[in-house]
């Protein structure tokens, strides 16, 4: 079994019936997201292209997709989009790229050297909202639609999301990406560069610095929702979970 990869940290899909599509790789998964995106209509209006070229146009570069028209698209991607958000949605967010580039840019020859800002997608649901009190294990690493109100929320601040480290010995580069929410970062302990006759650079131990002028940022606020008081049961103190939202 582990020539098929079953325990690796990559996502398959076993045909059940014919003609049912393997989906065993990122780009696949990436393919599908853009031909959502590029082909899904509404009343014969392509609502995403539409949405996207608006927004990119006036340089925001966001565009909000409803998971029912994904569920009625392709019901195996959204369901590996709602139990493995933190692998799917940068892959959404990929493909939302990908559209964004063939909108500014239509000469598909140079479309793949061309670089974009990233665009951010936006999931709305009217799946059933799971209490803040009965979040679980069961729930850990999904999407979940929470009710509540907020009661408070941090100023704004800048949170990378992809981190150029030089060393200050040899003065070589890496970009390291940064996960999402609360995550942090750690910079190499060592350099591994090598010079240009095959030999290893001896840079000393912790060499790294961000390069902040060559690394991506946005902007990220820390909330404190609570549930509603009409949610709490009678006699008990109402709860608060911590969420990063990011722009």
């Amino acid at each position: 079994m582990a020539a098929l990869g079953w325990d690796q940290g990559q996502i398959y899909a076993t045909a059940a019936t014919p003609g049912h599509s393997h989906v065993n790789s990122h780009s696949e998964i990436t393919s599908l997201f853009y031909g959502f995106l590029q082909n899904y209509r509404l009343d014969n209006n392509f609502i995403y292209r539409d949405q996207l070229q608006e927004h990119i146009l006036t340089q925001q570069y966001y565009i909000e997709v409803d998971m029912v028209h994904l569920i009625g698209h392709n019901p195996d991607l959204a369901n590996g989009l709602k139990n493995a958000p933190a692998e799917f949605l940068p892959l959404f967010e990929n493909a939302a790229k990908e559209s964004a580039k063939r909108i500014l840019y239509t000469n598909p020859s140079t479309v793949s050297n061309l670089d974009v800002p990233d665009c951010q997608v936006m999931l709305k649901s009217n799946e059933n909202a799971v209490q803040i009190r009965d979040l679980n294990s069961e729930y850990m690493g999904k999407l979940v639609r929470i009710p509540g109100i907020i009661i408070g929320a941090s100023t704004l601040s800048c949170r990378a999301t992809q981190v150029t480290a030089l060393c200050r010995s040899c003065l070589t580069s890496k970009v390291i990406p940064v996960n999402g929410g609360f995550s942090g970062i750690t910079l190499p302990r060592s350099c591994d560069s090598s010079s240009a006759d095959g030999q290893k650079n001896n840079c000393p131990m912790d060499p790294f610095v961000i390069d902040h002028e060559k690394s991506q940022f946005v902007d990220s606020q820390v909330i404190k929702l609570q549930e509603a008081h009409d949610m709490v049961p009678v006699g008990d103190l109402p709860r608060h979970t911590i969420l990063n939202a990011d722009r």
